[in-house]
């Protein structure tokens, strides 16, 4: 009793708020995409009052007593993405396929002071960020290089069409339109869990559980943006009124990789 209570403070102390920059990243960490074991996943919501397989140690681990038997499950995912983008009237559709490990988890029951107890521990794959799409169009009316000079930062340093020799010390371009833009970006990375408990028999037909999971997960976040003067329209240098440049293309790649780790408990009762 003492190890549970000891274990329930630290649970409940340990908490932490996580605060996430824009709203994608809190839809992103928060909804799953994936079902746990294909038996959980026939129950639906339902599952966290039966929780009679080894999936109870994320749903809900009181559920862990009505195992019979020793367990040992293991699923397989795969997702296949199918995404269309539409860019100046022009539609672009990709596909994208993912295979992956949805669980791996052992349960087994033990008899200790007169009292049933399962215990048991396993690997969740609780989300995939697989992605990816592109568009491409030509642009007769703007151009990423103008927007970069105009709203970027106003520093010689740190502006970078000025630094690229592509406009002034005013931020102005000539490049403002005109330019075929081709953008390809790439998704990836998942959200894992960890998680070990067991549940005890209290009272005829009452049991309680206790689990600890602890989560960790990568997103990356890769773009690639590319414009081309495929006019022919920048085709020398203006020194003197800065009207025209010798420009060919220009390449933009953005590069975003997110984190997330974190402990978490949960307390079940069925009876």
């Amino acid at each position: 009793m003492r190890k549970f209570l000891f274990l329930l403070g630290l649970t409940i102390f340990s908490s932490n708020l996580l605060f996430s920059q824009f709203i994608e990243d809190a839809l992103r960490y928060t909804i799953p995409n994936s079902m746990i074991t294909p038996y959980s996943a026939s129950f639906g919501v339902s599952f966290y009052g039966l929780s009679d397989d080894v999936s109870g140690l994320f749903f809900n681990p009181a559920g862990l007593l009505y195992i019979p038997k020793g367990e040992l499950s293991i699923g397989l995912g795969f997702t296949r993405n199918i995404a269309q983008s539409e860019y100046l009237f022009n539609k672009i559709e990709r596909r994208s396929n993912s295979s992956y490990l949805t669980h791996v988890g052992f349960a087994t029951p033990i008899r200790e002071f007169g009292n049933k107890v399962v215990g048991g521990i396993a690997y969740f794959h609780e989300n995939n960020f697989l992605n990816y799409f592109d568009y491409s169009a030509f642009n007769p009316t703007s151009s990423l290089i103008n927007s970069l000079a105009q709203y970027g930062p106003k520093d010689t340093n740190t502006n970078i069409p000025y630094f690229l020799w592509l406009a002034n010390n005013k931020f102005y371009t000539p490049v403002k339109d005109s330019v075929k833009q081709d953008v390809f970006v790439n998704e990836d990375g998942g959200l894992h869990n960890i998680t070990g408990g067991f549940a005890v028999s209290i009272a005829k037909n009452v049991s309680v559980g206790v689990s600890l999971t602890g989560k960790f997960g990568k997103f990356t976040y890769y773009r690639e943006f590319k414009e081309s003067d495929i006019l022919n329209k920048y085709n020398f240098f203006d020194s003197i009124n800065y009207s025209n440049i010798d420009f060919n293309n220009f390449t933009l790649k953005e590069n975003l990789t997110q984190k997330v780790s974190g402990i978490t408990g949960s307390i079940g009762v069925i009876g």
